[in-house]
C-alpha cells in the first residue's frame, strides 16, 4: 500500500510488516493513478516483501524464545539481601559460597548433607575449580536461602 507520494517518491508500506521503502516514481510511468512498472521492479518489489516477511517470522520465532526462556527463569530475583559484610567480602574476591554458607554457619559437611553434593565438589566450587551445575547452584541457593544470582 502506498502511504504517501511527495514530489514523485513513494512511500511503501507494507501492511503486517515493519517495513516500508521508498520508490523513486519519476522513472515510471503514472496513468489514471495506476504506476506502471518494470517486470524486474515488481520482482525486486515481491523479493522485498519475502525479506520482510522472513524477517518477521525470524523475529516472532526470538520473541517465542525469549518468553519461554523468561518462564523457565521464573520471576526476577529480589534485591540481595546478604548483609554488607558479606558483600564486602565477595566483591574483595572471597568465593561467594564460601562466604554464605560461613556466614549461615554450615560446614562442607553439613552443606553437603543438606543439598546432596559432596564435599569434594562444594570444595571444587568453593575454590573455582569447578563452576558447578545449574541444578546444583539451585540446590545451594535454596539451602543457604539466598537468590541464585548470590552465588555467581
Amino acid at each position: 500500500m502506498i502511504s504517501s507520494i511527495t514530489s514523485g517518491l513513494a512511500r511503501i508500506f507494507f501492511l503486517h510488516y515493519p517495513f516500508y521503502m521508498s520508490l523513486d516514481l519519476s522513472k515510471y510511468t503514472i496513468e489514471n493513478g495506476v504506476v506502471s512498472l518494470p517486470l524486474e521492479d515488481v520482482k525486486q518489489l515481491l523479493i522485498y516483501v519475502e525479506e520482510a516477511r522472513q524477517a518477521k517470522d525470524r523475529i516472532t520465532d526470538l520473541e517465542t524464545q525469549l518468553d519461554t526462556l523468561q518462564f523457565a527463569m521464573g520471576p526476577e530475583p529480589a534485591a540481595s539481601e546478604l548483609p554488607e559484610k558479606i558483600q564486602k567480602q565477595i566483591a574483595g574476591g572471597s568465593s561467594p559460597l564460601r562466604a554464605i554458607r560461613k556466614w549461615r554457619g554450615l560446614s562442607q559437611k553439613a552443606l553437603s548433607k543438606k543439598t546432596k553434593i559432596s564435599p569434594s565438589m562444594l570444595s571444587e566450587i568453593e575454590t573455582g575449580v569447578k563452576t558447578g551445575s545449574l541444578e546444583s547452584l539451585k540446590k545451594l541457593a535454596q539451602a543457604l536461602d539466598v537468590n541464585l544470582d548470590d552465588l555467581v
